[in-house]
């Protein structure tokens, strides 16, 4: 057999393997992507954080690229990694914007460095402040337009520019803007448009992704706010929205100190029953956290309520369930002085008799 066909037979059997090879790699490639997809979408964060690490040091031309180091970005944003998602993230925006690239990607690369700053309440880097300016202007996508409007409305909020905040959030069209125009209201004192804003997210948005930040952040806020009313003697104003906070945030700590305090707040009115009504609503819910404060003050209110055998009773049975509280001497107090007022009261029907 002639030599050149030894040699073409070679060519083409290298060629086959070089092929082969590829193709391989490029399998192999769009495997590891699925996988961390796959797992990304289940929530498996440590995992994607690991696959996708690896990824990104194996196929630095993928054209997954991006992608991928969004999955890894994010996850370490969820997982607690939040230095090591800021600065993913950070560089992936500068790759986009350097680029001059525009996708959903960096829709959501924007829409996690919100997320980030606000989670620690930091202002942006200058440089990626920059390319934000310029992107609004260049982008033709409304999605990105809206994002980067939110994040300016941050920026200025951490800045403590509040009218030019509400500006930006006014001007954007996200979930995160209005949230923003909350955050600004409370800031400014106005917090009847706050929970207007965080009641109508809460209504509309039941699966919303930041639910369960802005119910924990607006059952805090709304609490606080009740809690200054009472303090300055606001008492219908501070019942009004501890009846609120009791009713919208049912089996937290919140709510059982606000039964408590509409207790309290009744008690200031002389509407005895009433008061007794909600430190047993304090008492019987969950947590617990209340229960002491709430089952003395009801040996209190039954007192001045003339109930003195009720009284008595009340505050015995709050010494032997609560031997150890800081109330506990006041408790005995109470019962010494209750004694000798029933004593006194029927020594006085044996005079007159």
């Amino acid at each position: 057999m002639n030599k050149w066909v030894y040699v073409l037979f070679g060519i083409i059997f290298i060629a086959i393997g070089v092929l082969g090879f590829f193709a391989y790699q490029f399998y192999r490639e769009g495997k590891d992507y699925r996988l961390i997809e796959n797992r990304f979408n289940f929530g498996l964060y440590e995992d994607v954080i690991r696959d996708g690490t690896r990824f990104l040091a194996d196929y630095p031309k993928s054209k997954y690229y991006y992608e991928v180091e969004y999955f890894v970005a994010y996850s370490s944003f969820v997982t607690g990694k939040i230095e090591n998602a800021k600065r993913r993230v950070m560089n992936l925006i500068t790759k986009f914007f350097n680029e001059n690239r525009n996708n959903e990607i960096l829709t959501k690369s924007i829409e996690l460095l919100i997320d980030i700053l606000r989670d620690r309440n930091e202002s942006m880097n200058p440089e990626i402040e920059e390319y934000l300016r310029v992107a609004l202007t260049k982008s033709s996508d409304i999605n990105v337009k809206n994002n980067i409007l939110t994040q300016l409305g941050y920026i200025y909020f951490y800045r403590k520019d509040y009218d030019t905040a509400l500006m930006y959030f006014e001007k954007a069209n996200t979930e995160l803007s209005q949230l923003g125009k909350a955050r600004v209201y409370v800031e400014k004192g106005d917090y009847e448009s706050a929970f207007y804003i965080y009641d109508n997210y809460l209504k509309f948005n039941p699966g919303g992704k930041y639910y369960k930040s802005v119910y924990d952040a607006y059952s805090k806020q709304m609490y606080g706010y009740a809690f200054r009313l009472m303090k300055e003697k606001e008492y219908s104003q501070a019942a009004k929205y501890f009846a609120k906070v009791a009713s919208t945030f049912k089996n937290t700590i919140y709510e059982d100190a606000s039964l408590y305090w509409l207790g309290e707040i009744h008690a200031i009115y002389k509407k005895y029953d009433k008061a007794i009504e909600f430190f047993d609503k304090a008492m019987n819910n969950e947590p617990k956290n209340k229960d002491q404060d709430a089952l003395f003050k009801k040996g209190v209110v039954l007192y001045y309520a003339g109930r003195l055998v009720d009284s008595i009773a009340n505050f015995k049975k709050f010494l032997l369930e609560y031997p150890d509280s800081r109330l506990a001497n006041e408790a005995k107090k109470w019962v010494e002085v209750i004694t000798k007022e029933i004593q006194y009261s029927y020594q006085s029907e044996d005079d007159i008799e």
